[in-house]
C-alpha cells in the first residue's frame, strides 16, 4: 500500500497534551502516549479511529474494515495479530498507525493452556483502533502539531474530504482549550497541581487500606509464592511471575486517574486509552518491543528493591539491588528466555545482550533492567515478531508455557489488560510497544490494578508480598480519596 502524505494544521503553541486530551471528551477511542526513552520525548494524542479491532468472546470483530482494504475478520482472525501487517506500507512520513492493547490473555489463542478464570473489569482481549490524524509534542515543552493521512487502501477523493472535515473539528476544539480546563477535571483538589504535579515519600511501605481488595489477599499471596517454590524445587520451574489484582470503588474516572498516576510516578510509557468499554491508565517503566525498520530491541526488568526517603538508604538499596544474586539470577533466566523467543524470527547471529543487569532510579522503585536486541529475518511482519515473543518473558516465568499453566491455577482472575503490552504499531511497521505493568482500568466505578513480581526457590513470601505493594504504591496514592463506600458502588 502507498504511504500518502500528511498534510499540517496549526495548533495555540501553549497547548498541553493533558489539556488537548480534556478537550477531546465526548470522542471515541481517546488515546494519549507519552514516551520519554534515552534522553527523547514524543507525545501522540488522537481519538476517533475509523477502524477498529477487537478481540472478544474468542472472536475477531472489525469495525471499517473496508477503509483500510482489510481481508475479512474471518480471515484475520486465523492470525490474531495479522491485522497489524495487513496495513502495513513500508513508507516513511506518516506516523500514524495502529494503538491499543494485547490483553494477557490473548495468549490463550497463541497456546494450548488451561481454561481462563472469569472476572475482572471484563475488556476486549485485543482492541487496537486505526488512527487518521494526530497531535504530536516532538519533545517535553515542544510546540504541537495536527497532523492527518488518510489510512493505507482509504486515498480517495472522498476519504481526504472527511478527514479534512474531522481535523478542523479537531482543530476548532483545541484552539478553544481553556486554561483551566484540567481544574475543570477536579485535579486542583488536595496536593495537586494544575498539570496533576504531586510530591510523595517515594520509600514509605505501604498496606492494602480500607476499601481495597486483592484477589490473592495477604495470606493467599503468601501460599502462592510457597507453592511456586514448591514447583521449583520439584524441577516443573525456575521462576514465575505471581500476580495479584487489586479493586477498589472510584468516584473519578480513568483520564484523572491518569493524571494522578502520572504524577504520583512519571514513567517512560504513560499511556492513557479509553476503549469504550472501559480506561486504561498506564505508567509502565518496561519496554516489550520497540521495532525500528529491521532492528527490534526488548528491555525486561526483574529485580525491584523499593526507593527510601533518606539518601543514603537509598543508595544502599540500589547497591545491594545491584548485588543481589536472587535478583541477578532472575534476570539473566528472562534474558535467556528473550533471546529464545527472538530467535525464532531473527536473523542468525543478530541477538545480542549490549547491557545486562543495569540498574533503574524510578520515583518508588529501583529495578534491575537489561537490554536485548536483534535484527528480523527478511520479510518478517510484526504480526510474525508478536506471535514469536508474546507474552513478555518478564512477567510470566521460565519455561514460558510451564509457568503460564500452573500461574493459571494459582491466580482467580484474568489478568486482562494487566501484564499484556500497548502502544502504538505504525502503519510503516516500526511500534513502540510496553509491557502494561503499572496499569490500572476503570470501569463501572472501580479501578483495577495488577502487581506481582517474580518467584525464585531463593524468594521470602513476605518480601514478595512487599515488593508487589511497594509496586502498586503510586496507585494507592492515587485513589486516596476518590472512592465510595464499597456498599454504594
Amino acid at each position: 500500500m502507498d504511504a500518502a502524505s500528511p498534510f499540517r494544521l496549526p495548533l495555540p503553541r501553549e497547548l498541553t497534551p493533558r489539556q488537548a486530551l480534556a478537550a477531546l471528551r465526548g470522542l471515541p477511542g481517546r488515546v494519549l502516549l507519552e514516551t520519554a526513552t534515552e534522553g527523547r520525548g514524543r507525545t501522540i494524542l488522537s481519538a476517533d479511529p475509523p477502524t477498529v479491532v477487537r478481540w472478544a468472546r474468542g472472536e475477531l470483530e472489525v469495525e471499517g474494515a473496508g477503509r483500510m482494504g482489510l481481508p475479512g475478520a474471518a480471515i484475520l482472525g486465523r492470525h490474531p495479530f495479522a491485522f497489524l501487517s495487513a496495513s502495513t506500507h513500508g513508507g516513511g512520513g506518516s506516523p500514524g498507525g495502529w494503538i491499543g492493547y494485547v490483553g494477557y490473555e490473548m495468549a490463550d489463542h497463541l497456546e494450548h493452556l488451561p481454561p481462563p478464570p472469569s472476572g475482572g473489569p471484563g475488556l476486549p482481549d485485543l482492541r487496537f483502533g486505526a488512527y487518521d490524524w494526530w497531535v504530536v509534542w516532538d519533545q517535553a515543552g515542544g510546540i504541537p502539531v495536527l497532523e492527518g493521512a488518510p489510512l493505507p487502501g482509504d486515498t480517495g477523493s472522498r476519504g481526504m474530504a472527511h478527514l479534512r472535515e474531522r481535523m478542523g473539528e479537531v482543530q476548532e476544539r483545541l484552539a478553544a482549550v481553556s486554561g483551566n480546563v484540567l481544574y475543570d477535571l477536579g485535579i486542583e483538589h488536595g496536593a495537586y497541581g494544575p498539570e496533576g504535579r504531586r510530591t510523595s515519600d517515594p520509600g514509605a511501605l505501604v498496606q492494602l487500606p480500607e476499601g481495597v481488595y486483592s484477589s490473592l489477599p495477604h495470606q493467599a499471596y503468601l501460599e502462592g509464592v510457597e507453592r511456586v517454590r514448591a514447583h521449583i524445587r520439584d524441577g516443573d520451574l525456575f521462576q514465575a511471575n505471581l500476580t495479584q489484582l487489586l479493586r477498589c470503588p472510584v468516584s473519578v474516572d480513568g483520564e484523572v486517574l491518569y493524571h494522578r498516576l502520572v504524577a504520583e510516578s512519571p514513567a517512560p510509557f504513560a499511556a492513557f486509552l479509553d476503549t469504550g468499554a472501559g480506561e486504561i491508565a498506564s505508567i509502565s517503566p518496561e519496554s516489550f518491543l520497540s521495532v525500528r525498520g529491521d532492528r527490534v530491541t526488548t528491555r525486561p526488568i526483574k529485580g525491584t528493591n523499593r526507593r527510601r526517603p533518606d539518601p543514603r538508604e537509598d543508595a544502599q538499596a540500589r547497591a545491594a539491588l545491584r548485588a543481589s544474586e536472587k535478583d541477578r539470577a532472575e534476570n539473566v533466566m528472562i534474558v535467556d528466555l528473550l533471546r529464545n523467543d527472538l530467535s525464532r524470527v531473527a536473523r542468525p547471529g543478530s541477538v545480542q545482550v549490549p547491557d545486562l543487569l543495569e540498574v533503574e532510579t524510578h520515583p518508588t522503585v529501583h529495578h534491575l533492567v537489561s537490554t536485548v536486541t536483534a535484527r528480523l529475518r527478511p520479510g518478517v511482519g510484526i504480526h510474525e515478531l508478536l506471535r514469536a515473543t508474546f507474552p513478555g518473558g518478564s512477567i510470566t516465568g521460565a519455561p514460558k508455557i510451564r509457568a503460564m499453566e500452573i500461574l493459571r491455577g494459582l491466580e482467580p482472575l484474568p489478568r486482562g489488560v494487566y501484564t499484556g503490552s500497548l502502544g502504538l504499531v505504525s502503519f510503516q511497521g516500526d511500534a513502540e510497544l510496553s509491557i502494561a505493568i503499572r496499569t490500572a482500568v476503570v470501569a463501572d466505578g472501580h479501578a483495577w490494578y495488577g502487581t506481582g513480581g517474580g518467584v525464585t526457590f531463593a524468594s521470602d513470601p513476605e518480601a514478595e508480598w512487599q515488593e508487589s505493594l511497594a509496586k502498586a504504591a503510586p496507585f494507592l496514592r492515587a485513589v486516596d480519596g476518590v472512592g465510595e463506600a464499597e456498599g454504594k458502588s
